[in-house]
């Protein structure tokens, strides 16, 4: 196989690289909570558990899969990847907010919602700026 008249691939860049490690440990976290909902599925029903073992199995599911498809969109450097990537990384916090304002029936779990907030803005900006960063050279 030749490379006679294609440039060189670039180097991905330590940050590029932080964010797919990212992306695949939050990956591996939702195929963990869906491996977890389902193994102590009766447990958490007689607790009560509400919305239930059925939200975190699904939820677990969608994390863990699209964790996975951003990061190897990424790491392939596909422009649906990035495109995905933006996309989920938002939706996911838009779903946390959601999830931590109105599904969540504690009030502990809406203690320390500012640092919350601070770590939204900062997510958002570390993914948006990599990846512009990434199509810009």
């Amino acid at each position: 196989m030749s490379t006679a008249g294609r440039a060189p691939r670039r180097k991905r860049s330590f940050w590029l690289k932080v964010l797919i490690v990212g992306l695949l440990i939050f990956s591996a976290a939702g195929w963990l909570r869906l491996q977890q909902s389902l193994a102590g599925w009766d447990f958490l029903r007689e607790i009560g558990l509400n919305p239930g073992p059925l939200y975190l199995a699904l939820t677990g599911a969608a994390t863990g899969a699209g964790g996975l498809t951003a990061a190897l969109g990424v790491w392939l450097r596909q422009r649906w990847g990035y495109i995905f990537t933006r996309v989920f990384i938002l939706v996911w916090q838009v779903w946390s907010w959601i999830d931590r304002l109105w599904l969540t029936q504690t009030d502990t779990a809406r203690v320390g919602w500012p640092f919350a907030l601070g770590t939204t803005v900062l997510v958002l900006l570390f993914v948006f700026a990599i990846l512009a960063e990434e199509e810009r050279s």
